[in-house]
């Protein structure tokens, strides 16, 4: 009848195989745009919302500030 195509394949990607540009996030959407630069607010590493705190180039679960620092430093750049 109809020329319909086929729809592709669906493919899922484990969350290492995913590349991230920044390590931690805030709870809400916005939630750091009523800070002034003095100001800090709670994050959570995305590392921890994944089942086995690994995601592709994020850092390791248990990794000290100064390795977080660098590879934080190091995804920015990218933005």
């Amino acid at each position: 009848m109809w020329p319909f195509k086929k729809k592709p394949k669906i493919e899922y990607l484990e969350a290492a195989e995913l590349n991230f540009t920044q390590v931690d996030f805030t709870e809400r959407f916005g939630d750091h745009l009523s800070l002034s630069e003095d100001e800090w607010i709670e994050t959570i590493p995305m590392n921890r919302t994944f089942p086995d705190g690994k995601g592709g180039n994020l850092p390791p679960i248990d990794a000290i500030g100064d390795e977080v620092y660098r590879i934080a430093s190091r995804l920015s750049e990218i933005r």
